[in-house]
């Protein structure tokens, strides 16, 4: 968390940063193996990968018992980690990697009230990845960076009594540009924008990916969104496999752009309880709220579009799924 303006630049390879450390892991039982360390949330296998390229969770055990009776999970009693692999391996940080969360909003990447902050190069890991609050006269551009793996409760979301964390989260600067970037295997949103203390951050996307949001359980989980009044403009970016509406806009006065965007699998939420479908482009919550779509595709099963409030426009583009409106939302050409 920088107190002047500055660049960080990763020169001659990328620099892996966020909230996990290197940890001891000696025999428990059987094939489960054991470190100390308080306020893990949640594991993930650097190891593997799954279809989108992102490492595979671990599954949250209820208790140490079942852990130790389960290839593939993993528990905590907030002092010590166990860890029990599907394959039997000798448990290593090269094939599990404990995330963290601590109070307040640490993470890979702190943008402070310090001035304007440019980052090249950097994977950012657990907590909040990366998270951008720096005060309302600075900005803040990323090139070439992921944020991945937020942690914020233990394996899984218990909706009402859990905080689920999003991977970029964008509040209280005047503008954040995030070019070439990825926000993906999240347990909420992959790039967020929110009003906080009155400044309406302007957020602008451009060949970035969000894959693969949602995993533990949240509602409303998107790859792309903004709320508050906040306007946005994303060009070129993918979405896909995210659990809820895949690009999202949310209350009153809300504004997004997005040309070239795609958008693909998405998951909904309705698989955990919640109340969005299948969606690709949705608007929600505000009459006021306006989604503009140029050259946009969608190939979701269920809704490419989903104008739950306020007004989705489109220009060209390709949306084959059916498109769903309510509350007085309304899909119009432009």
């Amino acid at each position: 968390m920088p107190s002047q303006p500055c660049a960080l630049i990763a020169v001659g390879g990328r620099v892996i940063t966020g909230m996990f450390d290197t940890l001891a892991w000696t025999p428990d039982s059987g094939t489960t193996y054991k470190a100390t360390r308080s306020n893990a949330k949640r594991v993930v296998d650097p190891a593997t990968v799954n279809q989108w390229g992102l490492h595979n969770d671990y599954t949250w055990a209820a208790d140490l018992a079942t852990c130790r009776a389960t290839p593939g999970t993993w528990y905590t009693d907030n002092v010590t980690v166990y860890v029990n692999r599907l394959d039997g391996a000798v448990v290593s940080d090269a094939n599990a990697r404990a995330m963290i969360s601590v109070s307040g909003s640490a993470g890979g990447i702190k943008m402070s009230t310090g001035g304007h902050m440019y980052v090249s190069g950097f994977d950012c890991q657990g907590g909040l990845p990366i998270y951008i609050a720096g005060g309302g006269a600075y900005r803040f551009v990323a090139e070439d960076c992921t944020a991945r793996y937020s942690s914020g409760d233990d394996g899984i979301v218990v909706i009402g009594t859990s905080s689920p964390k999003n991977g970029v989260s964008v509040l209280n600067v005047e503008g954040a540009a995030f070019i070439r970037c990825d926000a993906s295997g999240n347990q909420s949103d992959g790039f967020n924008a929110h009003l906080s203390s009155g400044v309406n951050p302007f957020m602008f996307t451009m060949d970035c990916t969000g894959y693969n949001n949602g995993r533990a359980g949240a509602f409303s989980c998107n790859a792309f969104t903004t709320h508050d009044g906040n306007k946005a403009i994303d060009l070129r970016g993918i979405a896909a496999d995210n659990a809820g509406g895949q690009i999202a806009i949310v209350d009153a006065g809300t504004q997004m752009w997005c040309i070239d965007t795609m958008a693909t699998a998405s998951r909904g939420d309705q698989i955990f309880g919640g109340p969005v479908p299948p969606s690709d482009f949705l608007v929600d919550q505000a009459a006021s709220c306006e989604l503009l779509l140029e050259n946009c595709a969608a190939g979701s099963s269920q809704y490419s579009l989903n104008a739950k409030y306020g007004k989705i426009w489109k220009r060209g583009g390709k949306f084959p799924s059916a498109a769903l409106t309510a509350n007085g939302g309304t899909l119009t050409p432009y």
